[in-house]
């Protein structure tokens, strides 16, 4: 996938039902919000990333989140998701994984040598995790040294 394609904004589904995910993904058909991250520790995490993927998948991007393990990564991608993130650093086959499919890799980065180290086992975006409590100033250094981040 052309990650300049990938939506800016996702949102994401952590402990909804199918029925509640269905309503959010067919409400977001035709907005600038164009994905969805279903999230694998949520019961019914599978089912809900198939049939929403398999209904809704030509008009948004369905993706799997809080990927932790190998074995996860490949449920997702067989269930339909398009990308995978993740709280946490994707071990390398994860994201060799993702780019054998063609599909958008997210592994989840604190310090900047997981962020450095991400990016160079192929990572296609690091997710700065938990960055809400260091706020932007901190994405700002990491940047000043590594350059800009994707």
């Amino acid at each position: 996938m052309n990650i300049e394609k990938f939506p800016k904004v996702t949102v994401i589904l952590r402990g909804y039902t199918y029925s509640q995910t269905r309503t959010v993904a067919k409400n977001l058909v035709g907005t600038c919000l164009g994905s969805v991250e279903i999230i694998m520790n949520t019961p019914g995490a599978l089912e809900s990333i198939r049939n929403i993927s398999q209904e809704f998948g030509g008009q948004i991007m369905v993706g799997a989140g809080t990927v932790l393990i190998y074995e996860q990564a490949v449920e997702a991608i067989e269930a339909g998701a398009a990308f995978l993130l993740s709280p946490t650093v994707f071990e390398k086959r994860i994201l060799d994984l993702c780019r054998e499919r063609g599909m958008v890799s997210v592994p989840g980065a604190f310090s900047p040598s997981e962020i450095r180290q991400s990016f160079q086992d192929g990572a296609d975006i690091v997710k700065i995790f938990p960055a809400g409590r260091l706020g932007s100033r901190y994405v700002s250094d990491i940047q000043a040294p590594l350059g800009k981040c994707r």
